[in-house]
């Protein structure tokens, strides 16, 4: 049967991590990371399960690399410059438990860096920040950044041919762009690119 959603087993984790499964096992079994064993054959031990969120925060925590976190570069996020309380109904609405990890930048020069070590695969950027079409353009060129979505908060008419140039896959206009906006977009582009996941959303 498949294993819950958020939920991963001993192997799973060890690829994320880059360590043996012996390792993950043993660390299970001496308290360093936290899981527990599903009841085995005739009252025994079975195999290793871990939360996902658990072995996400056991990894920052320990200094290991995010680019090793299972499930591919389809699920991390990048938001530039958006709006504090956008960014917290994201986090709330894209859990690592449902496959993703959001990751801010506060300007260009934060979100470049992040870009070159995180690789994500959406960018959630605010067109008016100084240098963002530089940044979306770069994130073009060097692959890997599948969804590209500007936020402008301009009143002016949105240019759409030079947001596609750019190299934009989509945008979100208006003073009252929400959270669970931009969440939806981003799952919604995602799928379209891979098709496999299942929403966290009832209708997109």
């Amino acid at each position: 049967p498949r294993i819950q959603r958020g939920v991963l087993t001993a192997g799973e984790v060890a690829r994320m991590m880059g360590v043996s499964s012996r390792t993950v096992g043993a660390w299970l079994d001496n308290g360093t990371l936290d899981g527990w064993r599903v009841p085995g054959p005739k009252g025994g031990l079975g195999d290793r399960r871990f939360f996902r969120d658990s072995v996400i925060s056991f990894m920052k925590n320990h200094g290991m690399p995010m680019r090793l976190i299972a499930g591919g570069p389809w699920d991390k996020v990048l938001l530039v410059g958006i709006q504090a309380r956008v960014v917290e109904d994201v986090k709330d609405l894209l859990t690592t438990a449902n496959g993703y990890l959001v990751t801010t930048a506060v300007d260009v020069i934060d979100g470049a860096m992040e870009v070159g070590t995180l690789h994500p695969a959406t960018l959630v950027i605010d067109r008016g920040l100084p240098m963002a079409d530089e940044l979306t353009s770069r994130c073009c060129t060097v692959g890997g950044t599948l969804v590209r979505i500007a936020v402008t908060y301009e009143n002016s008419p949105l240019d759409v041919e030079r947001i596609a140039r750019v190299g934009y896959t989509s945008y979100l206009e208006g003073h009252e762009v929400s959270g669970e906006q931009v969440a939806k977009r981003i799952e919604a582009e995602l799928r379209r690119w891979r098709g496999v996941r299942t929403s966290c959303f009832p209708v997109i």
